[in-house]
């Protein structure tokens, strides 16, 4: 039985080519079939709306891909295998082994054989009806418009560079926030309320602690008890956009909730891995370019328009997998977070950089350089970002009516006791955090009381509003909620390595200049490198339940969570 792939030889050019291009249609089905399948397997296809114009715009690729390629069947029926398959071979490897590829590419390559019986005219047809869906699916929905919409109010920039911490804002790091600093108003002395993304982001959304949002380790997605931010905004008329590069503030945690429209701009894992994405374009970045791009149509748009925005960044670039920007190697970089699981696993051998001390892995002075340089050289690229959004209010003449709001989430570890990354422990390295205003009729110069990051949204709203703001929560408190069962933390429980034990609880709080800390039970307190009894006043400040949930990250999510190592 002749195949319609065997059969291309004899085909015309038009027709090799049609037949090309539904190979290359088929092969793009068979990706999205794999997406889809992994996704329904781990509980969810929320992200896969966010990716339906980016999986479309790839379809069409593909197709065209497809017909180049289905010429070469004139010289043997297999060739047109090989090139896919060599394409494949040659896409990205840093997040995914390189066998992954070819499994979409044979099962597509499958169905291409399994339409032999089709004619000329009904291949056609096929690939007629397939182009046309594609077109449907790149088309966004445009979200219907809300009423009451204001005309004079400011735009308002919330920018969150993630993992940055306070210590990197300086004039040479970071000139255009640290410009900025100096026309507004610096804060010295902000904590967040966790060690890691999701939490974080989640009080700066809504105001209040992570055991009382719910949104952590145990519970990773914000449900719709609390308003959030955004809602708030939208509220009084603007219109809310969200673009974020990291995967834990997307529509798959329920961050979305509230804003016009959210894209999710970052390294989106399986599907760009598989969608041969080095031929598309982007920046050897974390997305923080594409967001730029499309953060200046936003305001654009806005200008145009006449209508306040309110506009949510979230810049990845000094958050491993550490030297993903231009003019760095991005498959070293993408190993910083990967080999994170030995770091606090069994002390085998030296590996890497790290060496076992006295039981535990210890970053070497070598690779804590390293680390540093890649990071320092993120957060550089972050302020150029933020430098040409600032550029962008100028020439329209709105920058000092425009509110610029910058901060991050957390910290990281950069060598302190020999440690790296973040996500598990409360050190000032990994809760002091930066923060950066400017807005018409902000008075300028530093602040320097303690403040923590969900005081935040309080603030903001009211001073945009022109209202007094509410005062700071008392202490900036920050809590820790490891996974209950983490492979990680099993390995750390087995060997006696250093990580947090599963279903121990942490959090902290800064009292005049007193740090208190919780471990489960036991609470203490430090002062001036000292440690003794909590005041009963200090103990009330950590004390309380921790709260936990149930939700899943979908498949997608977890995907893209991968790809920045939060997840084996």
């Amino acid at each position: 039985m002749r195949s319609n792939c065997a059969r291309l030889k004899a085909t015309p050019v038009a027709g090799l080519a049609l037949d090309g291009a539904l190979c290359g249609g088929l092969i793009w089905f068979g990706e999205c079939a794999l997406i889809a399948l992994i996704a329904t397997d781990l509980g969810g296809l929320s992200l896969l709306r966010d990716l339906a114009p980016a999986l479309a715009r790839w379809g069409l690729i593909y197709g065209a891909i497809g017909a180049v390629i289905g010429l070469s069947a004139r010289w043997g029926r297999g060739i047109p295998l090989l090139i896919w398959l060599g394409l494949a071979a040659l896409g990205p490897t840093a997040v995914l082994p390189a066998w992954v590829y070819f499994g979409p590419v044979l099962l597509g390559w499958g169905l291409a054989l399994g339409l032999h019986r089709l004619s000329l005219r009904g291949r056609a047809v096929l690939g007629a009806g397939l182009g046309a869906a594609l077109v449907l699916v790149a088309i966004p929905p445009r979200p219907p418009p809300r009423a009451g919409r204001v005309q004079d109010a400011p735009h308002v920039l919330l920018i969150v560079a993630d993992s940055l911490r306070a210590d990197r804002l300086s004039p040479t790091l970071t000139p255009e926030i640290w410009s900025i600093a100096q026309q507004g108003q610096r804060f010295t002395a902000v904590r967040s309320t966790a060690s890691w993304t999701l939490p974080a982001h989640a009080s700066l959304f809504t105001g209040v602690l992570p055991s009382e949002h719910g949104a952590h380790a145990t519970h990773p997605r914000l449900d719709g008890e609390l308003p959030t931010l955004a809602e708030r905004f939208a509220a009084r008329g603007y219109r809310t956009v969200g673009l974020s590069a990291n995967a834990w503030v997307s529509a798959g945690t329920g961050l979305d909730r509230g804003f016009d429209r959210f894209d999710f701009l970052g390294d989106r894992g399986i599907a760009e891995q598989l969608l041969l994405a080095r031929w598309g374009g982007r920046e050897a970045d974390l997305g923080g370019a594409a967001i730029t791009r499309q953060a200046q149509l936003e305001l654009e748009r806005a200008s145009r328009d006449g209508v306040p925005l309110f506009l949510f960044i979230n810049y990845l670039e000094a958050h491993e997998p550490l030297g993903s920007i231009p003019g760095e190697d991005p498959s070293l970089g993408r190993l910083w977070m990967r080999d994170m699981p030995r770091f606090w696993c069994a002390c085998e051998r030296d590996a890497g950089g790290l060496v076992c001390d006295r039981g535990l892995y210890r970053a070497d002075p070598a690779r804590v350089a390293e680390v540093i340089r890649r990071y320092d050289a993120g957060a550089t690229y972050i302020d150029a970002q933020i430098g040409a959004l600032r550029q962008t209010l100028v020439q329209a003449g709105q920058w000092d009516q425009s509110w610029l709001v910058f901060t991050s989430d957390h910290g990281e570890q950069l060598g302190e006791d020999g440690r790296l990354g973040h996500m598990v422990w409360l050190q000032p390295s990994l809760v002091d955090i930066p923060l950066v205003v400017h807005g018409p009729g902000l008075p300028v110069g530093i602040d320097s009381d303690t403040r923590s990051l969900m005081d935040l949204p309080g603030w903001l709203l009211a001073s945009t509003a022109g209202t007094p703001p509410p005062p700071p929560a008392p202490g900036a408190i920050a809590e820790s909620h490891p996974h209950a069962r983490s492979k990680l933390d099993a390995w750390g429980a087995a060997f006696g390595c250093d990580f947090a034990p599963a279903a121990v609880p942490r959090r902290s709080a800064q009292l005049d200049g007193v740090r208190v800390l919780r471990e489960a039970n036991q609470i203490w307190a430090e002062a001036n490198g000292a440690r003794r009894e909590p005041t009963p006043a200090e103990r009330a400040r950590v004390s309380g339940p921790f709260d936990s949930g149930s939700a899943k990250v979908d498949a997608q999510t977890r995907q893209q969570l991968r790809a920045i190592g939060y997840v084996e």
